[in-house]
């Protein structure tokens, strides 16, 4: 999944804004096919949310933004099964 890394780094056709709740930091942009591969409550939740012509916005309340970019590194890379977000 290197390349998918380099197409998330350069913010190419990157659809899914992920959002730490509390920071006014920008959001971390992610691919929703990534996410939804690495889990079945994310797949589920972004094939059930009607139209994807504008993208995906995932709010993470009570996170670090430090903590979640590295795990979404993380999951890039295939280290990591989302135990974060469930």
């Amino acid at each position: 999944m290197a390349d998918l890394t380099l197409l998330r780094k350069e913010g190419l056709t990157t659809d899914t804004r992920v959002v730490v709740a509390g920071n006014n930091a920008a959001p971390i942009l992610v691919h929703s096919l990534v996410l939804a591969a690495a889990s079945p409550v994310l797949a589920s939740i972004l094939a059930s949310s009607g139209d994807t012509s504008e993208g995906f916005t995932i709010i993470l309340p009570g996170m670090e933004k430090e903590r979640v970019e590295a795990e979404m590194d993380r999951m890039y890379k295939g280290d990591l099964d989302l135990d974060l977000l469930s």
